[in-house]
């Protein structure tokens, strides 16, 4: 069901493997993002994180578009059946999360005088 109600932002290979999603920004430059997961079992979460520390590239690619939601590998601890990512978010990408979040289309740039 996660896949339902995150979709667009995240990639539906991340959410499949969840099954509790939590994302926290703290908006400041840089923008820090902190997701807690909850995967089935303490050995689904290892595997998890161990796919979160392979291929960040590939889980954290945002549905939809080109941009990352992490620029450097993320930092990853695992408690449990817990899986707790920490890492910077690029402002770009930033502003892609939280228009979606938002549900809100974004505004053509209007050039400069």
């Amino acid at each position: 069901k996660l896949g339902r109600i995150l979709s667009p932002i995240f990639n539906s290979e991340l959410l499949e493997n969840c099954d509790l999603f939590g994302l926290s920004l703290v908006l400041q430059n840089p923008v820090k993002a902190r997701l807690i997961l909850t995967a089935k079992s303490s050995e689904a979460a290892a595997e998890l994180a161990a796919r979160i520390r392979n291929e960040p590239q590939r889980l954290f690619k945002l549905a939809d578009s080109d941009l990352l939601l992490c620029a450097q590998p993320p930092e990853v601890d695992v408690q449990g059946a817990n899986v707790q990512v920490r890492f910077d978010v690029p402002e770009n990408s930033a502003r892609l999360v939280l228009q979606r979040l938002a549900k809100v289309t974004p505004v053509p740039t209007v050039a400069a005088d």
